[in-house]
């Protein structure tokens, strides 16, 4: 079906073609109103045609156009402008990257407590020996000395009247010799013996003085032995105080004293090797700051 109005000549066909009919149907209902009717002049019809014929193109032209208005033939004038198409782009947004996650690193775990092993004491190797203000090997001050002393192979007092309750090693009586002397006594059970007697004091000597560190002498907390030289001793105990002996002029010899510590004393004697050098020949630990034989 044809929707578009009629333009140009096809309109102009189609109007005089409706005015044409108009015109003769006009003339040929005329004399039925004319009957119908008072007599009315001949312009009076001819007017009235006139209007019916323009009334019809009136309603072809509106009606056209609204035809065409209705399929946007042509522009509706009040109808407002279609609104722009706004295109709108999207722009991706990228993705973030995952932070890689650190790989934690094992806190190396602090070293064990190391527990010193308690030194082994061999009774018969007095180089296993600890000398300290309170303690010999495995003997304690106020300890009885026998069992230690015994195992140890040390002579009980052979004289009860010089030398005081306690057990002995008397080295040989060769000047130069390094065999070491041991005294492990009851300092004050001397005039008046007893039959088991405890640790109070003990002395480690050599006649001879050795110019190194004697392997079977035994050594103090700090390291020095029989035959450790002067240097290492003052190293060892800066601590150390100038003692003396009654065989310090006559023998050249120096008495060093460290302590008190807990009532007690360690003492040391110093004097020349063969060598020249200046060397440990004595060790002692008791209750007193100075160097003395104990049974003389």
């Amino acid at each position: 079906m044809r929707t578009d109005p009629p333009a140009g000549d096809e309109l102009a066909r189609m109007l005089a073609t409706m005015r044409s009919s108009v015109m003769n149907a006009a003339v040929q209902d005329a004399p039925a109103l004319v009957a119908a009717r008072p007599k009315t002049s001949g312009s009076a019809v001819r007017r009235r045609a006139l209007g019916i014929v323009f009334a019809v193109v009136g309603l072809v032209v509106i009606g056209g156009g609204g035809a065409a208005l209705a399929t946007g033939l042509i522009p509706n004038p009040f109808e407002a402008p279609p609104a722009p198409v706004v295109t709108v782009t999207v722009t991706p947004t990228p993705s973030p990257s995952p932070t890689p996650t650190p790989t934690p690193t094992a806190e190396p775990l602090p070293p064990a407590p190391v527990t010193p092993a308690a030194p082994v004491v061999d009774p018969l190797d007095p180089g296993t020996w600890v000398v300290d203000y309170g303690q010999v090997g495995s003997l304690k001050v106020g300890d009885p000395i026998a069992p230690f002393a015994e195992a140890a192979g040390l002579e009980p007092n052979p004289s009860p009247i010089d030398c005081p309750s306690g057990y002995y090693r008397i080295g040989t009586f060769d000047e130069n010799s390094l065999d070491v002397s041991m005294a492990l006594t009851q300092a004050d059970a001397r005039t008046d013996p007893v039959d088991d007697p405890m640790l109070t004091f003990a002395r480690f000597s050599t006649r001879g003085v050795a110019s190194s560190p004697l392997a079977g002498s035994p050594v103090t907390a700090a390291g020095i032995r029989l035959g450790s030289s002067e240097a290492e001793l003052l190293a060892a105990y800066p601590d150390l105080q100038v003692g003396r002996s009654k065989y310090d002029d006559t023998q050249g010899y120096t008495t060093y004293t460290s302590g008190p510590v807990d009532g007690r004393y360690l003492v040391f004697q110093v004097t020349s090797s063969p060598d020249g050098t200046r060397n440990v020949r004595l060790m002692q630990t008791s209750t007193v700051d100075f160097a003395y034989d104990i049974c003389d």
